[in-house]
Parts: C-alpha cells; structure tokens; sequence
C-alpha cells in the first residue's frame, strides 16, 4: 500500500513547524511499519499539485495542523477528488477547528464545559470577573492564548477577530485520545511551577506528564475516557481525537476536542499510544487500517 504523508503548511498555517514535525514522524513509522510511504511538504504555493500527487497513492495521511489542515479545507480537497484519508471529514474538522461552533455543541448536549461568551472588544467583558482564558476562535498549539488576570493583560490580545473568553477554571489538566472506538489511557498534564501549558511548555519538554494519572482514581479516569469517547462521536469525528478537559472537585470541564493531534516525539497523543504498548510504526498501522475498513 501507497501512503502519502502531507505535512508543513509555511504560509498557510502558524503551525506549520509542529506540523512538519508531526509529518516525519508519521512517515518514518509508516516506512518503519512496512508501507511504502512519501511525504509532501506542503507551501502556499504547490497546493494546486496535491491533487495529482495524491492520486497515485492509495491513502494520504493529512499531519497539517492549524488553518489549512484542521479547519477541513485539506478534507474537502480529498473528498472532492474521493481520495481517502486519515482522520475526521471535512464537516466534522471544520466544526471542532472553530472553538465557538463546537461548544454551541457541547451546551447543546449538555456536555460540561467552563462558562464562555465571543467578545469583539474589552467592553463585551462587562460583570466577567478575573483571571479568563482568552484564545482566537480558531486554531491550535495555544497560539494566541491568554491567561487574563487583570484588565492589563488584555493589551496582548488582537481584537481584529473575534476572540472567544472562557472563565478560568483551576484544576488538573486532562486529555485523553481517541484510536477508533476506543479511548487511550487519560494523560495528565502538570506544567511547570507558575507556567501553563501555552506553546512554548508544551514543546520543549519542561511539562510532567502521567499516563495515566498516579493520584486520579481508576473510577474518574474511567469517566475521563468515556466523556472524550462521547465529545468524540457527539462531533461526528474518526479515527482519531484528543479531548481536552479540566477536573476540579471530580467534576469534568471540557475545553475542546483536537481532530489531528500532534505526531512529534513530544506530543501526548502517541505517549498515550505508547502506555498501552503501541508504538509509533503499530499506530499508524492501526490508522491505516482504521481507513480501509471505513
């Protein structure tokens, strides 16, 4: 089988180095795992060859975070040229990429997440009390994002689009991935001391990571994967996901669900993967195969 890995973005996405990163990592696994893979290091300038590039493969593996590759327009390209393809269609992406749809969806289906509101300038917070997290309405890798403790910190934030704010909720940051039908076991994410986990922690390997939690009961991690397997399905997403959420008094908050999560050697998603004994190369073989029975 014929895989095609496209990764990068440059000029598309502000995630395009992770996404690069992600891909590699991806193609050396599926090399590693037998399939007869090659990569495509997608720009602003050669997205008119994807098309006559992927035709010849029999599967393209989409590792492109960020707009471009997580907002379904990558998806929509494939299932207009009926190439199949490695995670969430084009409706589904698109829904999850733009924070604010996706918790229309979770309110909606009652499913817990933390107080929220899309504001175009500081007057819209009126009667919101501090600290807030501040984010774009869409994108990923916590570009962007804010902790606002005070009024004074929201001179770093660009007005010029709509920008969603959620109250601050203080507690142990969950995710949990989604392989399939099954959720991988619940990783726990402790920054460093006075630190979130925004770009640059989540990155340069200074982050705790427990997978699965050493001090978070069987019974409440149980109940951590099974939200994320409902979040998952209730977005109409595939073969893979990662749900982030915040428990706080053994109560769940999800903040929102990541269609293509990051590949790299750093990320959670294939340490969550690997807890249960499937490294990288059997992965992306189950992936695969995730596919070809769909």
């Amino acid at each position: 089988m014929k895989i095609l890995v496209i990764y990068g973005g440059f000029g598309l996405s502000p995630e395009a180095e992770i996404s690069k990163n992600s891909g590699l990592a991806v193609l050396n696994a599926c090399k590693k795992a037998g399939y007869e893979a090659e990569g495509f290091e997608l720009n602003k300038d050669n997205i008119d060859y994807i098309i006559n590039k992927a035709e010849s493969f029999d599967l393209v593996a989409p590792m492109l975070h960020g707009k471009f590759g997580e907002d379904g327009h990558i998806q929509k390209i494939l299932e207009n040229a009926e190439i199949p393809f490695i995670g969430s269609g084009s409706v589904s992406s698109q829904l999850c990429f733009n924070k604010a749809a996706a918790k229309n969806v979770f309110d909606n289906d009652s499913i817990p997440t933390p107080k929220w509101k899309i504001i175009h300038k500081i007057d819209d917070l009126a009667g919101w009390n501090y600290p807030l997290v501040i984010k774009p309405t869409e994108g990923g890798s916590s570009i962007g994002v804010v902790i606002a403790k005070t009024q004074d910190d929201l001179t770093k934030v660009d007005f010029n689009s709509p920008i969603l704010v959620e109250e601050y909720i203080k507690g142990q940051e969950l995710t949990v991935g989604i392989l399939g039908d099954v959720a991988l076991p619940v990783a726990e994410i402790i920054p460093p001391e006075n630190r979130w986990f925004d770009y640059e922690v989540k990155y340069n390997n200074t982050t705790q990571e427990n997978i699965p939690p050493k001090y978070i009961s069987e019974g409440i991690q149980k109940q951590a994967q099974e939200l994320a397997l409902k979040v998952h399905n209730l977005c109409g997403c595939r073969h893979l996901s990662r749900v982030d959420m915040i428990l706080k008094d053994n109560q769940f908050f999800v903040l929102e669900i990541n269609t293509l999560p990051g590949m790299t050697p750093e990320s959670i998603y294939p340490k969550s993967a690997k807890a249960i004994g499937l490294e990288m190369p059997g992965l992306v073989k189950q992936l695969i195969e995730l596919v070809v029975e769909w």
